[in-house]
């Protein structure tokens, strides 16, 4: 079901082709077409785009059952469910030598909404409104965000550290600069990162757990278990079961092998999760925590929790955390951001916080 995003008051609305395919009017071409008008460049070129994918998940707590020589059993407790996110923003600056009709221009950035009424098991809970997220799909931009303006000297100066020598500079997600920056081939911020709201924690032969997540601070050279990529089409709802029991305790489910080597090898190891299965006598248990919980509901789910409102709320706080610069007296806290997998080596498979604080919440649009 694709929906094109606006406001919780609707106006007037038509039906596509197909069930719940909302269309409206009133979107904005960018002025002048390139070649044509009466301004020459350079222009500064500035763009946004974001897209995620999200899936509904349980949130469990347990308390200890019974346990006696022969079994035992843990109650489970079900709190309500959230939104596991991947999401992948970008910035886009450029130096353009274009005509235009306009020496200057900003369009807003609208989204489209392609929502599933059914989870991954084909499970369906109720006959979903059309615009509302239901239990999983994805938020697309369809119109990105775009302004420009001549070019000034202060641009000059600023490109110079762009990440295509002086002409364009992407930006999807920056990592955190206190664990990586003194290495060499730390991930420039034109790296082709998606980030996520939850990051993999899995038990191992040397610890009782191991979290993905690179410390910020920690040496470069210190030993590092790699994760492999858990995206969310992988994402199970028994990787999210793992709460914690009354006893504080990590409850662990045996979904997902964490290690290619036995407990006890000498060989570095390498947390791996649901998708690697090289021995099935190696799955002592895989789970994901996620940093933000964000679209909670509280009991059991129903479609006719959801409200059209809850896009817009969703995707500006997604925004909010994308934005958020490193330390900035909100959070210091590793878990605090977005997180992924890093690209390069000697961090490749590392988890690592990602930010991108060009991105603006206020570029989105949400009317007609």
């Amino acid at each position: 079901m694709a929906t094109i995003i606006r406001s919780a008051a609707p106006k007037a609305a038509s039906l596509g082709s197909s069930p719940g395919f909302l269309t409206f009017s009133g979107t904005l071409p960018v002025s002048g077409v390139s070649g044509v008008g009466y301004f020459s460049g350079p222009f500064y070129v500035e763009t946004q785009t974001l897209n995620i994918s999200y899936k509904r998940v349980p949130h469990f707590t347990f308390s200890h059952g019974s346990l006696n020589l022969s079994a035992g059993n843990l109650s489970p407790t079900l709190g309500g469910t959230y939104l596991a996110l991947q999401v992948r923003p970008s910035v886009t600056k450029e130096k353009v030598y274009d005509w235009f009709e306009t020496s200057s221009y900003t369009q807003p950035q609208r989204f489209t909404l392609y929502s599933a009424s059914a989870d991954y098991t084909g499970k369906t809970y109720g006959t979903p409104a059309a615009g509302t997220l239901c239990v999983q799909g994805n938020i697309n931009t369809t119109q990105p965000w775009y302004f420009r303006r001549p070019w000034t000297a202060e641009d000059e100066l600023k490109a110079q550290n762009w990440t295509e020598s002086g002409v364009r500079d992407v930006i999807t997600f920056v990592t955190h600069p206190d664990s990586i920056a003194s290495s060499p081939l730390f991930p420039p911020p034109g790296s082709n990162h998606t980030a996520y709201s939850y990051r993999p924690i899995a038990r191992s032969s040397t610890n009782c757990i191991k979290d993905s997540l690179l410390a910020v601070g920690e040496p470069n050279n210190t030993p590092q278990d790699s994760f492999n990529h858990l995206s969310i089409s992988n994402l199970s709802f028994w990787h999210t079961v793992g709460g914690k029991t009354a006893g504080n305790n990590q409850v662990q489910v045996r979904t997902g092998s964490i290690s290619n080597y036995p407990p006890g090898s000498n060989v570095n190891q390498f947390c791996y999760q649901a998708t690697h299965t090289s021995n099935a006598n190696h799955y002592w248990g895989a789970l994901v925590q996620d940093n933000h919980m964000l679209g909670f509901k509280l009991g059991t789910y129903s479609v006719d929790q959801d409200a059209t409102g809850d896009v817009q709320v969703l995707v500006d706080e997604i925004a909010d955390i994308i934005a958020k610069n490193w330390n900035d007296g909100s959070s210091s806290i590793e878990y605090d951001y977005f997180v992924g997998p890093l690209l390069q080596q000697p961090f490749q498979k590392k988890w690592q916080s990602l930010t991108n604080h060009d991105y603006s919440k206020s570029r989105h649009y949400w009317g007609n």
